[in-house]
């Protein structure tokens, strides 16, 4: 079958440049491009180079994708990427291995499990925030991100493994987000290949992460130690319906990706959160009462995460206003209807949570950061308008330990310190393979 996408009457999105289609708007103005792609269609074309791109635009059709015929969708280009660096991972695998991976790893994230880890989680943040001085200046992108890493790691690793990872992964992982963005951008895949400066420093980057993750899961498994860390887990896994378990490359795989998931969104809210209480005097106030009363000086426990409603509220509105999926892809894996359109298989689509979220049809007010959006008993968007760990056969499978360590690591801050920034700017958002923030530096007060 040819294809043409204006077949389609489908519009294409304006300033497409020959060769190059759209690709230098999302290098030089990425996130004001995807948001306005609402204004073109609640379906529109971009160009990757002479790749047509489909973008969906609307909460009903993103759903219709994701939820109703999820199935009909693999992981596109950008995903594509992440395998080729560090293997067919959950997040990146499609079909039946995808499902077989997905239940072989979902005991490793099922409530009981995170119980577990919020201690861990809980102590690592108590050290982060004890270590403070009054009056101190951190880094505060720079601190939350090195925390995440170690909660991730800890409970990933036998100790004796885990500063070594945690010291490569954070020596290496700009360079690789970096690299991840231009791959899934970039017009030709050729250009990859070429012996540029950045093309070596991020082959000699995610060589060394491959190294440090791979010689763990060798050590874990030659010492056959069950020490109830995740990587034990993960070796020991086998699937109910064949008995079979991962091979030690597929468990290196899942581990990457871990790192990553685990790493990058919770630490980037940390920025936004305390960014946005210091500029609302009365939520910070809120937070603090709720922080003490539930805690009243301790460390949080698993239960106290339930009761710590306001600071949910928080990074629920925090997860809305800065989400740092500002591009996703999936692939159609047969022929597919949407919005009234048939596309063939094959069909490449995008999609932005950070636009989804700032939808005024969907949010009142969009940029104002308001956690009473989120309080009980207030009207909720419709279906598929806020979908912070996605949704459907791809929801993400660690969205409870992505909750536990955010809640646990604002309660742990908040019942010692306020949070004021260095700087009256904002901190910029930075569109990488990842939407963050850039530095941020604050001085601690006690409270």
């Amino acid at each position: 079958m040819t294809f043409n996408p204006h077949d389609a009457a489908v519009p294409t999105a304006p300033g497409r440049m020959p060769v190059l289609g759209h690709v230098p708007q999302l290098l030089r103005r990425p996130l004001p491009f995807m948001q306005s792609l609402r204004t073109v269609g609640d379906l529109a074309w971009i160009y990757l180079g002479p790749k047509p791109v489909l973008c969906v635009n609307t909460p009903d059709l993103l759903h219709r994708m994701l939820v109703t015929d999820g199935r009909k969708y693999d992981q596109g280009k950008y995903f594509d990427k992440i395998r080729e660096t560090f293997g067919n991972g959950l997040p990146v695998s499609n079909g039946e291995f995808h499902q077989r991976q997905r239940r072989l790893i979902q005991p490793a994230f099922h409530r009981e499990r995170i119980a577990e880890y919020v201690e861990t989680m809980a102590a690592s943040a108590d050290a982060m925030a004890a270590s403070w001085r009054p009056g101190q200046e951190v880094p505060l992108k720079q601190e939350a991100l090195t925390l995440m890493l170690s909660m991730v790691a800890k409970t990933l690793f036998a100790a004796d493994v885990s500063d070594r990872v945690q010291a490569e992964v954070r020596r290496s992982w700009t360079t690789v987000l970096k690299g991840l963005a231009w791959r899934s951008m970039a017009p030709t895949d050729a250009l990859e290949k070429l012996p540029t400066p950045g093309n070596r420093r991020y082959e000699r980057a995610t060589g060394r992460m491959r190294a440090a993750v791979i010689g763990a899961v060798a050590e874990q498994r030659d010492s056959g130690k069950q020490d109830g860390s995740l990587l034990s887990m993960l070796l020991a896994a086998r699937d109910a319906e064949t008995g079979e378990g991962m091979s030690e490359e597929q468990v290196a795989a899942e581990i990457f990706l871990i790192l990553f998931a685990g790493t990058e969104t919770a630490g980037f809210m940390m920025v936004w959160l305390f960014y946005q209480l210091s500029r609302n005097p009365e939520i910070a106030a809120r937070l603090y009462d709720e922080v003490d009363g539930v805690l009243a000086g301790r460390s949080p426990r698993i239960e106290d995460l339930g009761r710590l409603t306001y600071t949910r509220q928080l990074l629920t509105e925090c997860l809305r206003l800065y989400h740092p999926g500002w591009m996703f892809m999936r692939r159609a894996n047969t022929e597919v209807e949407l919005g009234g359109h048939l596309f063939p298989r094959g069909t490449e689509t995008l999609f932005s949570l950070y636009a989804l979220h700032r939808d005024p049809r969907s949010f009142p007010d969009p940029l104002r950061f308001d956690p009473e959006r989120w309080a009980p008993g207030a009207p909720q968007p419709m279906e598929g308008a806020y979908i912070p760990f996605l949704s459907g056969k791809r929801q993400c499978i660690g969205d409870g330990y992505a909750w536990a360590q955010m809640t646990a690591t604002v309660a742990a801050i908040a019942s010692r310190w306020r949070l004021t920034p260095v700087s009256d700017r904002p901190p910029r958002e930075l569109p990488q393979a990842l939407m963050c923030p850039d530095e941020a530096r604050m001085v601690v007060t006690a409270r």
